[in-house]
């Protein structure tokens, strides 16, 4: 981690945990046990007609965006969803608002890209979130300029853990927190 920093001026993030685990966890041959979640989190496209086959209910999506806050964490629970958006609101009121946008931000492009699954149980949206908190007033003072770079940051990271999970998915290897690094 102090590497990545000292040699790029830019802070590691995850990223140390998301190496590790991408070259540990092929090698355990067990990253699709241990991750059960990487069925749901696949690209459900019909091989026939190249189409999504399901929908997403504005209560799903508004679950969605609770559940993502319990995704950070490995937690899929409503409660800990909750729980995690209870502290953040203690911690910094403004940064929980700017994590629901990204969030909110998050199921607009997963519905535009027609992605049900990812949508549903908060995979689409906890990258975005930790992307949202990290541009969203961590790293750069909220104002009218950081703000636009935050969406743009939001919508560059559904957009890479789109791509990575079409690349990641036929090995059974869940993305991580990989988008996340990547776009912040």
């Amino acid at each position: 981690a102090a590497f990545i920093s000292r040699s790029t001026s830019f802070p590691a993030l995850t990223f140390p945990f998301n190496i590790t685990a991408l070259i540990l966890l092929p090698l355990t041959g067990q990253s699709q046990r241990l991750f059960g979640l990487l069925g749901k989190a696949s690209l459900p496209i019909d091989k026939d007609a190249s189409t999504v086959t399901e929908s997403v209910t504005s209560s799903e999506a508004l679950w969605s965006i609770v559940q993502g806050f319990g995704q950070i964490f490995l937690a899929e629970s409503k409660v800990s969803g909750i729980l995690i958006m209870v502290g953040l609101l203690l911690w910094s009121p403004l940064s929980l608002v700017m994590a629901v946008i990204a969030a909110a931000v998050a199921i607009g492009v997963g519905a535009v890209v027609d992605t049900p699954p990812l949508m549903k149980d908060g995979l689409i949206t906890y990258n975005p979130i930790l992307t949202a908190l990290a541009l969203g007033g961590f790293f750069f003072v909220l104002n009218r300029y950081s703000f636009p770079l935050t969406v743009v940051g939001v919508v560059l990271t559904v957009a890479i853990q789109l791509q990575l999970l079409w690349f990641f998915t036929p090995w059974g290897i869940p993305v991580l927190t990989l988008p996340f690094c990547l776009s912040s």
